[in-house]
């Protein structure tokens, strides 16, 4: 993480676009998690519309608390909800390798494109063997995944290709999301240079033998960009207002669970 003495939060705040645009393309960001999973276990479990504040309360779960806590809750209102769907942890358990496959194959792709411009950005000062280590390290998790599928995944051939192509468009919405957000805080700054900058940002989120990924990435972008640029300042802005919508989402849901246990123990009014 980046250290809070650095922050200029003054000028993080300032950075906030007025427009509602930026919030519209903030919210399909934030949404684009629930939404790709509501749609791949409506195909899987028949999930309807009531299933999606679950997956909302999984995703604050999963960021707020503890990591997997919210896979650990959502199998629990399966269990409690759909009391026939069939194998729920399988099912979860093959969509949670699914969507680290399809981040993994994101970052190698992500390192292939980076490498041409290693010296512009900086990459070149972080530990080559750290680099190295790490994409051997997805490319081995990935292939052995791919090699004994078979034996890991329970879902059907059919299935999996459908979660395997909504994985993908949502990482594709979620990734455009970033950039267009970048571009409304730094509009000066060309598309060309944002697109290598999220390669940069994928690639050092999933490495795993890469320390303080957040301060890396922070100096490639100082070192694009020019110190004159805040984009430090940018990068702690939009994660300030993540972590709020967490916290707004799990207080609504919250304030929601109450009224309707209110409203499911209050007495029923005497029949005439």
């Amino acid at each position: 993480m980046i250290a809070v003495s650095e922050i200029d939060f003054v000028q993080a705040s300032a950075l906030v676009p007025h427009g509602t645009m930026f919030w519209c393309v903030f919210g399909i960001g934030y949404l684009a998690l629930p939404v790709g999973d509501w749609l791949i276990f409506r195909r899987l479990f028949g999930v309807g519309i009531s299933g999606f504040e679950p997956l909302l309360r999984k995703l604050v779960a999963n960021e707020v608390l503890l990591g997997y806590s919210g896979e650990v809750y959502f199998y629990s209102w399966i269990r409690r909800n759909l009391p026939l769907a069939v194998a729920p942890s399988r099912a979860i358990k093959d969509v949670g390798i699914l969507s680290a496959l399809v981040g993994n194959a994101a970052t190698l792709l992500a390192l292939v494109a980076a490498l041409p411009v290693a010296d512009r950005v900086g990459i070149d000062r972080i530990d080559p063997i750290a680099i190295g280590g790490s994409a051997a390290v997805l490319l081995l998790v990935t292939c052995a995944s791919l090699w004994f599928s078979r034996r890991i995944f329970s879902l059907p051939a059919s299935d999996l290709r459908f979660v395997t192509q909504v994985h993908v468009c949502r990482f594709v919405f979620a990734t455009v999301a970033t950039i267009l957000l970048w571009h409304f805080c730094l509009p000066a700054v060309s598309w060309g240079v944002w697109t290598v900058l999220m390669g940069l940002r994928l690639l050092l989120a999933r490495l795993p033998f890469v320390a303080n990924a957040d301060v890396v990435f922070a100096g490639c972008a100082a070192a694009l960009l020019g110190h004159d640029v805040p984009v430090v300042g940018v990068i702690a802005m939009l994660a300030t207002i993540t972590v709020c919508a967490h916290l707004l989402v799990g207080l609504a849901l919250g304030v929601s669970a109450m009224w309707a246990q209110v409203c499911r123990s209050a007495p029923e009014p005497p029949t005439v």
